[in-house]
């Protein structure tokens, strides 16, 4: 009688679970990581005028152009300040982003 034998060497997945259960022990890298894309993805975003979602932003009302000095097409681009006051803060616990700036909590 014919006899099947399987042997599977997971010696590789085993080294990397090991290396994720590691990295997850330490989870300050990750939030790091995450806490540079949200940082790099946003400025993207907000070059493009886009949403999270991807959908454009409302444009601008003929008075708002009017009033702007700068970038009289662009919007929230006048002078770029909101869009540079977005930081982050990461650590084991998690990832803080935004601005302590009023202007961009009311553009939520």
């Amino acid at each position: 009688m014919p006899i099947l034998k399987v042997f599977i060497d997971d010696r590789q997945l085993s080294t990397q679970l090991n290396q994720m259960v590691s990295e997850l022990s330490n989870p300050k890298a990750l939030h790091q990581d995450i806490s540079e894309y949200l940082q790099l993805s946003t400025a993207e975003r907000w070059d493009k005028e886009q949403a999270p979602d991807g959908l454009s932003w409302e444009g601008l009302k003929e008075s708002t152009k009017e009033r702007k000095t700068k970038n009289k097409n662009s919007i929230l681009r006048e002078y770029d300040f909101l869009r540079d006051t977005l930081a982050y803060f990461a650590n084991d616990g998690g990832v803080e982003f935004g601005s302590n700036r009023v202007q961009v909590a009311l553009m939520q």
